[in-house]
């Protein structure tokens, strides 16, 4: 969900719904029919309509008028159904109107629904650009180009490291190491950051995190301990909260290309609680800055895969 700014919204929750109370502005809800199970639903209410949504994406605005309140349910993609509300009991009222891909329904007041009416490709794209996040300052044209030519030259550099380097050596001075995880770090790259400054190499290991992000290790993951309530509240959370999985791979990239980057550095999403946004550099857990423990998280990795580092070892 993406709300525009002045939107005033209450999410709540209960076995099998979502309920997004949208008071006043403009939202727009994305939902996985995939992530959701069978009779599980998300609600949108408005002080005068109510839609439930299962895989599609709904537009919904609510702006004051003076015969009351206008709200305008618009769906980009899919089917859904949308009932008006009383103001006062908030219970249905009237007749269901169905609204599909391109269409748009409005309730004013206390009025009955209007017909479903089309929305042409340019408002359907106006609609999903004024729901796009972008960065408060723009970068410039300059650096624009140097990012590119930055990931350009990553990919060159990773393209020629695969192809010539055998298994189990380690990476010529200056050379660059990533690492990641679908949900958290454990601080590997800062132990072999720790490592590679102990023997004066200028290999500079980095970690990245993608917050929370729509994939389906978000869906799958919790089921394979079993689900419960947790795989059933993580299921219900991701369509909602989670950023696209596009988003989530920044801070890799980031890491991979920011001419900043130093060795131990940690890049995630710059939001609240690392779990959505632009990416940055964020701190890594206390235990990640744990010498003994990253001593022995490196020797059970050596033991564990069979591959030696000499000049690690002599340190």
């Amino acid at each position: 969900m993406t709300a525009r700014e002045r939107s005033v919204l209450t999410i709540t929750e209960v076995p099998g719904t979502s309920t997004i109370e949208l008071g006043a502005g403009r939202i727009s809800v994305a939902v996985s029919k995939g992530l959701m199970k069978p009779g599980e639903v998300v609600e949108i209410r408005t002080p005068n309509a109510v839609t439930a949504i299962r895989g599609t994406v709904v537009v919904a605005e609510v702006f004051p008028v003076a015969s009351g309140v206008q709200s305008t349910i618009t769906v980009l993609r899919g089917l859904v159904d949308v009932t008006r509300l009383d103001s006062v009991t908030r219970h249905r009222v009237g007749p269901s109107v169905d609204v599909g891909t391109r269409q748009a329904v409005t309730a004013i007041g206390s009025n009955s629904l209007s017909r479903p009416a089309p929305i042409g490709p340019d408002e359907a794209q106006r609609l999903t650009a004024d729901f796009q996040i972008v960065p408060s300052t723009a970068p410039s044209a300059a650096a624009t180009a140097a990012l590119q030519q930055a990931t350009r030259q990553a990919e060159l550099d990773a393209q020629a490291l695969l192809s010539a380097q055998p298994a189990g050596t380690v990476t010529p001075s200056g050379d660059l190491s990533i690492s990641g995880s679908g949900v958290s770090s454990t601080g590997g790259s800062s132990a072999t950051a720790s490592v590679n400054v102990g023997i004066g190499s200028s290999t500079l290991s980095v970690g990245a995190h993608p917050g929370f992000s729509r994939t389906e290790l978000q869906y799958h993951g919790p089921r394979l301990g079993g689900g419960g309530i947790s795989a059933r509240a993580l299921g219900l959370l991701t369509p909602l909260v989670g950023q696209p999985a596009a988003r989530g791979a920044l801070p890799v990239l980031r890491a991979a290309t920011d001419p900043d980057v130093e060795g131990g550095d940690y890049y995630g999403p710059g939001g609240p609680g690392e779990a959505r946004g632009l990416p940055r550099k964020v701190n890594y857990s206390k235990t990640a800055y744990d010498q003994q423990l990253g001593g022995r998280l490196w020797q059970a990795s050596e033991a564990l895969t069979g591959v030696r580092f000499p000049a690690l070892s002599r340190s």
